[in-house]
């Protein structure tokens, strides 16, 4: 196995715990930033995207509109004092990334960046930090703890807030709190099957 593939396999493995440590470091008070302003935009590039746009499916689920945007879209969309915005980047280093931010913080809107890197370019725009706890030692590599890690960020953010839906969410929060190395040696397997097929 080649180095980066043993790094690429060791971000796999930081799952175990990664996704419960993050779950436990979130501070729920954060989940006031969301319900603060009008709009909440939600921007990120390529796994940090995806991770964007579940942010926005996990608001829907409190009741709370939102978009999710590429960063090149921002410049699109009315952004002003009334609108929060939450840049998604693992690494801090996305620079369409933090040049949305930029613009955003300029018009006046409230930042937020979630991060596995307190120390990234990014949080220099930032008004508020959410850090995950991915556990790797590199961004150059196979994106699963950072993006798993800022998904369950989110969900646990959103089960603080009061919603209809806030019980199934709070059940699949205490799922993902205790069965990380359950659930990762049925994603090996799973792997393993595939691979022999």
């Amino acid at each position: 196995m080649t180095e980066f593939y043993k790094t690429c396999y060791r971000a796999i493995l930081a799952q175990r715990s990664s996704i419960a440590d993050t779950i436990k470091s979130v501070d729920l008070s954060q989940a006031d930033t969301l319900r603060s302003r009008k709009d909440v935009v939600f921007v990120g590039c390529g796994d940090s995207y995806a991770v964007a746009d579940y942010g926005r499916w996990c608001m829907s689920v409190a009741g709370i509109s939102s978009l999710c945007l590429s960063p090149d879209e921002t410049r699109y969309v009315p952004i002003g004092t009334d609108t929060i915005v939450v840049g998604v980047t693992a690494s801090g280093r996305s620079l369409v990334t933090i040049d949305a931010l930029r613009r955003a913080k300029s018009k006046g809107a409230e930042i937020v960046v979630l991060t596995d890197n307190p120390q990234g370019k990014a949080v220099e725009y930032a008004d508020h930090v959410w850090t995950t706890m991915a556990g790797v030692s590199t961004y150059d590599t196979s994106p699963s703890s950072p993006t798993t890690t800022a998904m369950a960020y989110l969900l646990r953010l959103v089960g603080g807030i009061e919603s209809k839906c806030q019980d199934k969410v709070e059940r699949d929060i205490a799922k993902l709190k205790s069965n990380g190395r359950q659930m990762l040696a049925w994603a090996e397997q799973e792997g393993e099957d595939i691979g022999k097929s």
